[in-house]
């Protein structure tokens, strides 16, 4: 376990900083951290109006969008809006939809489904889309970057096509109008939503686009796309709305199904709380449902989709624990010694493998590749997350001979092969990614942290200046601060969890999955890695400090989490707490695994004349 100090700019930029702005160099180092390195830059990112929001017309083809929208208008031909199933991409035909509906203009809208329909465009669904709606015009949101035959076949059938959309595009885009933030250098890397915004203002103004705030904060929220420039504001005035209770009613609906405050409600309670509700509608059935919340008015329908919403997210938990503990006992046999990333199928639903990736990613510190086998199992299709280092869009788009298809972020990605190709594939990523990363990125644990500062040193003023930096998100996280040698905590459990706490002046000192070590926070030396936070409860606003982690100074443990997870997981009949020995010695081989020096030696003097000892 390493800590790390996040580059950040010079001292005489930060105290320049700190004078200009009037605020503590504490504050302007956290801003320097963050690429605010000047300023005119902080007092826009801390004091920022929506009237600072850019023009839609930095888009190279936006004009030209705006004019093949408004000569469909005139002419009125029939438009359809294609979109994705996640939060994003309904969050986008809602924008669109609801927009052109003010404006008198009639529009359908299609949204793929993920079984049949399979991701982004599709010839399928564009079949389907001519005999049942016949429109003269598709504009896509969120999706079709790199439908370079489907735009052919649309085009081929009469229907022209406009695409909008915000993931990486390869080298060879489809031959229609374009709108996509990775296409143009300088521009804010806005989620589909974001860029279903952008062309609204451009078509109605600002006065139109500003009532769909509300819905793109959500999305922005949902892709994490990184909170900054232009999403900044989207999610600051967007959430501004929405504590209001300005928003729209099927938003506020849901936030109360999620037992949220609405007048406190932070990006992180939405990205935790109310999007994966929101998903879990694309991810098990049909995304309508979810459209339905944001486009509806009627409040008792809007009561009945929210509840709706929650039990198909309580049911899309359910199938996450599966398919999870499923991948774990494929992961028994599986060679971590030679693979540097996870790659394994199973028949699994392919709309809930996605964040079971996302679990396993952070729990082994390795990309993993989660594929569904269909009904045939010839084809597998399924979900990549990676750690950071790795770019899975990179990744597939350098070793792509044998895949179908693939599409995505550098971070989070989809592919679907052959099922035949799945070892040769495997081989292939698993070469390029040893190629570019080196053995021990993969097992010693880095650290980062924004600043050192004592929790001690902790005060009201602190407090209300990280305030500023909010709302918190993708390239602008939480502070993360470390305190070298903590002191004074008093940790205790709570209630029959493994979890501690301590109370302190500024507030309660919380440190999850702790408790296995309570016995060494009493005795030893530590430094602590820590977050400051907000708790909301029945009205009452308390701060609270949240504990990443824990390294102590006057014990050598080498072991990393990574290890420790792996062998909580996958070796069997081992008592790993530290205090309690009560195997005899047996003719059967025993492993013990400790993670302190003392348990070390406690096992050492038991059992000294059986042991076979491994150092390095």
């Amino acid at each position: 376990m390493k800590y790390i100090e996040k580059p950040c700019g010079n001292f005489d930029t930060i105290m320049e900083i700190s004078k200009d702005c009037n605020i503590s160099p504490l504050l302007s180092r956290l801003l320097t951290i963050r690429g605010i390195d000047n300023p005119t830059a902080v007092k826009k990112f801390l004091y920022g109006k929506f009237s600072d929001f850019s023009s839609p017309f930095l888009f190279p083809n936006m004009k030209e969008v705006v004019n093949r929208i408004n000569k469909a208008i005139y002419n009125k031909e029939k438009i359809l809006i294609y979109g994705d199933y996640d939060c994003d991409g309904v969050g986008a035909i809602a924008i669109f939809y609801l927009a052109m509906r003010e404006h008198g203009i009639n529009v359908d809208y299609y949204i793929p489904i993920r079984a049949t329909d399979g991701y982004g465009l599709s010839i399928n669904a564009i079949s389907y889309i001519k005999d049942t709606f016949a429109p003269d015009l598709i504009i896509t949101v969120d999706c079709g970057i790199n439908s370079i035959d489907e735009v052919a076949f649309a085009k081929d059938n009469n229907i022209d096509i406009i695409i909008t959309d915000h993931h990486q595009p390869s080298n060879i885009l489809p031959n229609c109008l374009i709108i996509n933030p990775f296409c143009t250098e300088g521009i804010t890397p806005f989620c589909g939503a974001g860029v279903a915004f952008n062309i609204i203002y451009a078509l109605f103004g600002e006065n139109t686009a500003i009532k769909y705030l509300d819905i793109c904060a959500l999305s922005t929220i949902a892709d994490i796309v990184p909170l900054i420039n232009d999403n900044r504001l989207i999610v600051k005035y967007g959430l501004e709305i929405i504590r209001k209770g300005r928003c729209r009613p099927g938003i506020k609906e849901l936030i109360y199904f999620s037992k949220i405050d609405l007048q406190t409600i932070t990006a992180q309670e939405i990205s935790y709380k109310v999007v994966p509700k929101i998903n879990a509608s694309g991810r098990l059935r049909s995304a309508t449902l979810a459209l339905s919340l944001l486009i509806e008015n009627d409040a008792t329908a809007l009561r009945l989709i929210a509840e709706e919403l929650c039990e198909l997210n309580t049911k899309r938990q359910s199938m996450d624990n599966e398919i999870y503990n499923d991948a774990i006992k494929l992961l028994e046999n599986y060679d971590f010694s030679r693979y540097k990333l996870i790659m394994i199928k199973g028949k699994w639903a392919e709309g809930v493998v996605g964040i079971v990736c996302a679990r396993l990613t952070e729990y082994f510190n390795l990309p993993t590749i989660l594929l569904c086998e269909n009904e045939e199992n010839d084809v597998l299709k399924g979900s990549a997350r990676s750690i950071k280092g790795i770019d899975l869009f990179e990744l597939f788009d350098k070793n792509s001979e044998k895949l179908i298809s693939y599409g995505g972020h550098a971070m989070a990605a989809g592919i679907s092969l052959k099922t035949s190709d799945l070892d040769f594939v495997r081989e292939q990523m698993n070469g390029y990614i040893q190629k570019l990363i080196s053995s021990d990125d993969f097992f010693e644990k880095n650290l980062y942290y924004d600043a050192i500062l004592p929790i001690s040193n902790v005060n009201a003023s602190t407090l209300s200046e990280i305030s500023l930096l909010e709302p918190f998100g993708h390239k602008n996280p939480s502070p993360i601060f470390l305190d070298e040698n903590t002191q004074g905590i008093n940790y205790k459990r709570i209630g029959k969890s493994q979890h501690v706490k301590a109370k302190t002046k500024i507030g309660d000192v919380i440190a999850f999955d702790k408790f296995k070590s309570l016995d060494i926070l009493r005795d030893s030396s530590y430094s602590t890695l820590y977050t400051i936070d907000k708790n909301f409860f029945k009205g009452i606003v308390s701060n609270q400090i949240i504990v990443k982690e824990i390294g102590f100074n006057d014990i050598n443990l080498k072991d990393t989490d990574l290890l420790e997870n792996f062998c909580k997981t996958f070796i069997k009949n081992t008592d790993i707490q530290c205090k309690k020995i009560t195997e005899k010695y047996t003719e059967s081989p025993v492993l013990y695994v400790t993670y302190s020096e003392r348990t070390a030696g406690e096992l050492f003097n038991k059992f000294k004349n059986n042991f076979i000892i491994f150092s390095s």
